[in-house]
């Protein structure tokens, strides 16, 4: 098994951590951004993204469907739930993780670590932080009568939404933001504090942004 992309992206990280679930080996190639990409890459994946994975020959990219074969290949009973219905479900969440969360919370995340301070767009950073907290009152919401959110039972869904969790409580909102309400979400923070006892999470995921 080789992943090829940087550590420092959170596609990348969702990989790694799931990897980690499984007690997989595997090996990294440090690939994208600063470190540019090894010569074969734009025949693996012509975007140019990254993650890409290589298992015993078979390349794939696109980081939630590598999360996903990873769990039905090895995970097959927990973090791919075997019921159809079940597996549809945490399949739901982590569409909705990618699409509505990083939706509303990426241009505010690409305004602050990917903008020089005086290109900064405090409107577009406001408008992130109002649209993410709806989406995060929402999830802890659902979060008030359950562990994980496909149930008692930690899936696949929630390596897309921990690391939603992650990085919604790592934003400096507060410093960035003059006089902003940033919302008690006790439930979700709760989530978030059971993640960080999951050593994969903590290895690959629990960082400060960047």
């Amino acid at each position: 098994m080789k992943i090829y992309g940087r550590l420092n992206s959170s596609n990348v990280q969702k990989v790694l951590w799931t990897l980690a679930e499984l007690e997989l080996p595997f090996t990294r190639v440090d690939a994208g951004r600063e470190f540019g990409f090894p010569e074969q890459y734009e025949a693996m994946n012509f975007n140019k993204l990254v993650p890409v994975m290589d298992d015993a020959g078979f390349v794939l990219w696109e980081s939630n469907a590598i999360v996903r074969y990873l769990a039905r290949k090895h995970g097959s009973g927990s973090l791919a739930p075997a019921d159809l219905q079940a597996y549809a479900d945490a399949d739901r969440w982590m569409d909705w993780g990618s699409q509505t969360f990083y939706g509303a919370f990426g241009s505010g995340f690409v305004n602050v670590y990917r903008m020089p301070i005086e290109k900064r767009d405090p409107a577009l950073l406001l408008d992130s932080f109002n649209k993410t907290s709806k989406v995060v009152a929402q999830m802890n919401q659902v979060l008030a009568d359950r562990q994980y959110f496909c149930g008692s039972q930690f899936t696949m869904a929630d390596i897309v939404l921990g690391m939603a969790a992650q990085r919604w409580f790592n934003m400096p909102y507060a410093q960035l933001i003059d006089a902003v309400l940033i919302p008690e979400l006790p439930h979700l923070r709760a989530y978030y504090e059971r993640m960080q006892k999951r050593p994969g999470f903590v290895r690959y995921v629990d960082e400060p942004l960047s």
